[in-house]
């Protein structure tokens, strides 16, 4: 390697590694209070993560909630116990999965574009509020695009070098996706394009090595790392689907006019109209900011007049990215509520970016192509990219740190007022009689109750059951309960998960206690009915 090559590579990586500490500030910022509070979802994750690690058994599949691949839920259960039972460490586990996928969308770019490529792509990735928001949520969709990204990043790199181990840690990462989310299902079809491509070269005898007997070893090791969760399936059927039934277009009464409609939403969320759930999205705003999208926009149509004028050898990061992007639509455009649905469409996150990059880095050409010809000086083209490059950051830094993490509508989303009853709660003497009165059914989405029963109680419980370590001194009862108590100890605490909803003609005597956004009901005398 010559001194050049050798410090073009050295600043490339100094490149790479600004970008990773950019996306960790991104991510690890402020992350103990923001978003606020802890959504009830995340919060079955942690109850989950609490009764594994107390009772050793880690498992493929949860089923409560709808139902929930084990292998995200197993990985916070082990945050929880270093860090103990607080929103951030589920969150910090999603945090460390953005930051990871950061550096594997650089390498993917660099191996199926080039290095410009990987950082513009990276770089777009480190700050894009779309990503960022759900690596800051301890949602387990967030692995999706982790383990496609590198799968993807690791096949290309076997195909290159002809090396096996490549494609090995390919197949354990493309079967460990089958363990995250429903999504992931799709992967498949995006694998396609590789494996046609691959046997087409080696069939022309364009490639050095047996690829049939590295597609075999990939597809083996991808089938027993992914054999538990399919075995799971196979003994219990009804968890396969969970809700993804209920919303299905196939339930509607003009499946193709719901298939349409979802599909001209979904397509419509990268520049024009973002999903409008504030905990997914700044609501409604594109799910890509404008000069992201808009380079985006570019690099698509590069790619789409571009694929027929190179090498059928170089044809692969083209179809690759196209089918990525429209296949991991797919689960949003199959369903009918909720669009556009920012977070079943998580997986189209990197091919997006790759397209924003692809844009960047032919726009960047462009203009060094003007300073070799002397039509722009090299110091303006410098003032522009850092003034460029400044002005995203600050732009995503202020859309999601300022004006969207303080929004009242945020703190709802997140179920700020659940968290603070569970701390409420928690922080109370151990020997104090605490009860949850669970007067809230779930949210609404689109209208329609989401509510979910645990053991018999609703959802929202499971915020204040996580915050308190399941403390067995907290008893959680509907308000139609309430007249069957037989006992209520002096000086036990009940607390509505719903202030508003008037509930006194079922409580013993005693005194309301307001506790910032909730009330607190301190039995004054004991209470035998």
């Amino acid at each position: 390697m010559s001194p050049s090559t050798s410090s073009g590579s050295k600043r490339f990586w100094v490149l790479v590694l600004g970008i990773l500490v950019l996306a960790a500030f991104m991510r690890l910022w402020h992350l103990p209070s923001t978003p606020p509070g802890l959504y009830p979802d995340e919060a079955m994750n942690g109850v989950n993560a609490l009764e594994a690690n107390a009772t050793g058994q880690y498992k493929i599949f949860y089923s409560e909630n709808n139902g929930r691949e084990g292998l995200f839920i197993n990985l916070q259960a082990l945050s929880v116990a270093v860090f103990g039972a607080k929103p951030w460490a589920l969150r910090l586990v999603s945090a460390i999965v953005g930051i990871l996928t950061v550096f594997g969308l650089y390498l993917l770019g660099k191996e199926l574009f080039s290095r410009n490529v990987g950082l513009w792509a990276s770089f777009f990735l480190a700050i894009g509020f779309w990503h960022v928001n759900f690596s800051r949520i301890g949602f387990r969709a967030i692995m999706v695009p982790f383990l496609l990204t590198w799968a993807l990043y690791f096949w290309y790199l076997g195909t290159r070098k002809g090396s096996a181990w490549p494609f090995l840690l390919s197949g354990v990462a493309f079967g460990l996706g089958f363990h995250t989310y429903i999504a992931f299902r799709f992967a498949p079809l995006v694998m396609l394009v590789p494996i046609i491509q691959g046997l087409r070269n080696w069939l022309k005898r364009r490639l050095d090595f047996c690829f049939p007997c590295a597609l075999g070893m990939w597809l083996l090791v991808a089938f027993l790392v992914a054999l538990p969760i399919g075995f799971y399936f196979l003994q219990n059927p009804q968890d396969f689907l969970g809700r993804a039934g209920d919303v299905s277009i196939f339930s509607q009464s003009s499946p193709l006019n719901a298939a349409i409609t979802s599909l001209g939403k979904t397509l419509g969320q990268f520049n024009i109209w973002g999903d409008c759930n504030w905990r997914h999205n700044f609501a409604c705003h594109p799910q890509l900011l404008w000069p992201v999208g808009l380079l985006f926009l570019i690099g698509f149509f590069l790619i789409l007049t571009r694929r027929r004028s190179v090498d059928p050898l170089d044809l692969r990061p083209y179809p690759l990215v196209l089918t990525w992007l429209f296949v991991m639509m797919l689960p949003a455009v199959f369903t009918a509520e909720g669009l556009p649905h920012a977070l079943r469409t998580i997986g189209t996150i990197p091919p997006a970016f790759l397209l924003a990059g692809v844009g960047a880095s032919w726009l960047h050409e462009k203009l060094r192509i003007a300073v070799r010809s002397g039509r722009l000086s090299k110091r303006l083209l410098s003032i522009l990219l850092v003034g460029f490059i400044a002005a995203l950051i600050l732009a995503e830094y202020k859309k999601y740190f300022v004006a969207w993490a303080p929004r009242p509508e945020v703190a709802d989303a997140f179920t700020q007022r659940f968290t603070r009853i569970g701390e409420y709660l928690r922080d109370l003497p151990e020997t104090r009689k605490k009860y949850v009165i669970v007067n809230e059914n779930g949210v609404l989405v689109d209208g329609i109750p989401m509510g979910v029963l645990v053991d018999g109680i609703p959802m929202p419980a499971m915020t204040v059951k996580f915050l308190t370590k399941n403390d067995p001194s907290v008893t959680y009862l509907l308000p139609e309960a309430l007249p069957t108590l037989t006992t209520v100890e002096v000086s036990s605490v009940l607390v509505p998960l719903n202030p508003t909803q008037k509930i006194e003609s079922k409580l013993p005597p005693g005194v309301w206690k307001t506790v910032g956004d909730f009330r607190a009901f301190l039995v004054s005398i004991p209470y035998f009915p």
